[in-house]
């Protein structure tokens, strides 16, 4: 059986079969300013990111239940029926997973005791070696992952609380990080190391395997304990990075440790179009475990200057050979409706969440167009063949 998110009854949006939500990454505002916003662009309901919410309401279930109802009446201000359908945790699972450097303790709030210790070491007239500017003092990356470990935890409980009083299931979408550097060595030159003076060189997939396990473990813990949804987006520089074999293997390893039953994904089909990865394979594949969903589209141009590897430069550059784009857009290289379709078919039933990302689109015009993309292909499956209509009376 497929992912519900309203395990009470099927919900659908104004004028579609599925609600339609809108991400709130891409916008600089506190949640409750975004999904006021939301609403007002006309969308169902709202994923809100976590890292602007104040998790240090949520350290135990009690602290956590009195923020969630803050959240829900924020989300009904406007529209009573309007809902948090989704809680991102993207970046913090980022800083957990990732061996911390300065772009992933960037992510962390200033105020936080990893960042003050790095400033502490650079203001004691340390400074980071020219052949590794992002370094980061040991003892800092430490407390970066504690730091990262703890909100995420506050966030569990936080979805938990919103499940509650929402009376759905409010799944968390996530990022892993590339435990000991493993997306960084996608490509396979220099060649992987074995034995050196005599000596095994470990395997980094394998180390990696066992470094998500143990640093994640104990959020797919208490996601077991309260029922919440981890789900993984499949992304260049994450454990699965957007291809149908690492999700396949970053499932096996979940089940291995027994999280087959929280542990799967936040669908995103733009991420896999450009690598030349069928999007509607990975929800004929992976459909029981897509436990949320993100609409974003991608334009992928072949003639480009900076091939699909982006030439160093800046993402959405115009010379890269992919950028992100309104999905449903002309632009738009993601198949919006086959995908839409093949969720329905495989009788998943949530949320899809509008994540814009577009350099030729102001935010708000571009979130609306895609709003109204998704709902012109959004539609229920009709219930009979259309050649009945010959058979025999």
């Amino acid at each position: 059986m497929a992912f519900t998110q309203t395990p009470k009854g099927h919900k659908s949006g104004d004028r579609s079969y599925h609600q339609i939500g809108l991400m709130h990454a891409q916008f600089d505002m506190s949640p409750e300013g975004f999904m006021i916003l939301s609403q007002k662009l006309g969308f169902d309901v709202s994923e809100i990111a976590a890292w602007s919410c104040d998790l240090d309401r949520c350290n135990n279930d009690e602290e956590a239940a009195e923020y969630a109802s803050a959240l829900v009446s924020a989300a009904r201000s406007v529209n009573k029926n309007h809902e948090i359908a989704v809680l991102a945790t993207h970046i913090l699972g980022q800083v957990l997973g990732d061996e911390v450097s300065a772009k992933t303790l960037q992510f962390l709030p200033g105020e936080c005791d990893a960042v003050k210790a790095y400033g502490k070491w650079r203001a004691e007239g340390n400074s980071p070696p020219v052949y590794d500017p992002y370094f980061v003092p040991r003892h800092v990356a430490d407390m970066a992952h504690e730091e990262a470990l703890r909100l995420m935890l506050n966030s569990v409980r936080l979805a938990h609380q919103l499940s509650i009083k929402q009376e759905r299931e409010v799944p968390i979408s996530t990022f892993t990080g590339s435990p000991a550097n493993r997306f960084a060595n996608f490509f396979e030159f220099p060649p992987p190391a074995t034995k050196i003076a005599g000596y095994d060189i470990p395997n980094i997939h394998a180390c990696s395997a066992g470094l998500l396990v143990e640093r994640h473990g104990p959020i797919l813990d208490l996601c077991k304990t309260k029922n919440v949804k981890h789900g993984l987006e499949a992304h260049p520089s994450e454990f699965a990075i957007g291809d149908l074999h690492s999700a396949a293997r970053y499932l096996s390893i979940m089940d291995d440790v027994g999280y087959s039953d929280v542990a799967g994904f936040n669908y995103d089909p733009s991420h896999m179009v450009w690598q030349g990865v069928d999007p509607v394979r990975f929800i004929e594949l992976f459909g029981e475990r897509i436990w949320s969903a993100h609409m974003k589209g991608v334009q992928v141009t072949q003639s480009s200057a900076a091939g699909i590897l982006g030439g160093h430069e800046p993402m959405n550059h115009p010379n890269a050979g992919w950028q992100f784009v309104t999905v449903g857009c002309e632009r738009d290289c993601v198949p919006l409706e086959n995908v839409v379709n093949a969720l329905t078919r495989s009788g998943w039933d949530g949320a899809l969440i509008v994540e814009h990302e577009d350099s030729e689109w102001l935010d708000q015009e571009g979130a609306k167009l895609a709003l109204d993309n998704v709902r012109r292909v959004d539609r229920k499956r009709p219930t009979k063949r259309h050649d009945e209509a010959f058979a025999q009376k």
